[in-house]
């Protein structure tokens, strides 16, 4: 099961202060990047159903930035939402469904990574040979639609840099 990467941004926020770590939109979407790439090498899954793009910043989900894009480069003060047309309004994305397993993923790498700024993230994120790289450096003619990062090199990445997925039984 994959999950809205909305949803994991609330998780993320719901957990962590948004004004002591300083969790900023680029912020936000270099954790859920981190822990989309765990989730991929632990749990042998992907986290969230949207794609990440090269941005100039870095690893960017669209749906999330366009969350939290009014809140520029402060603290989050708000969560992401969708318009129910059910009941006309807009509710926060819910992540109450998601297993426990990734829940405890989620926290543990927000947990390691939420004391870094989002420029230390960024400069994580943009290492040589990072996914981040591999698509940003390719020629325009060749990165795909909105610059898409494949799952396939995040996975190869982590798996190289933080090691091989573990059994989860």
């Amino acid at each position: 099961m994959v999950h809205d990467g909305r949803a994991i941004a609330n998780l993320i926020l719901d957990r962590f202060d948004s004004e002591k770590f300083l969790i900023s939109n680029k912020k936000i979407n270099k954790l859920i990047f981190l822990c989309h790439g765990f989730c991929l090498v632990r749990l042998g899954r992907p986290l969230i159903r949207n794609h990440f793009e090269a941005w100039t910043r870095g690893p960017v989900v669209r749906v999330v930035y366009d969350a939290f894009k009014d809140f520029e480069w402060q603290p989050i003060q708000g969560r992401a939402q969708f318009l129910d047309y059910g009941v006309g309004k807009f509710l926060n994305v819910d992540y109450s469904e998601i297993p426990n397993e990734v829940v405890d993923l989620v926290v543990r790498v927000s947990e390691h990574y939420a004391s870094l700024s989002a420029n230390q993230l960024e400069a994580l994120t943009h290492e040589e040979g990072s996914p981040w790289s591999e698509v940003w450096n390719l020629p325009e003619e060749d990165r795909g639609m909105r610059n898409r990062i494949p799952d396939r090199l995040i996975q190869g990445y982590f798996s190289k840099r933080w090691g091989q997925r573990t059994s989860t039984h």
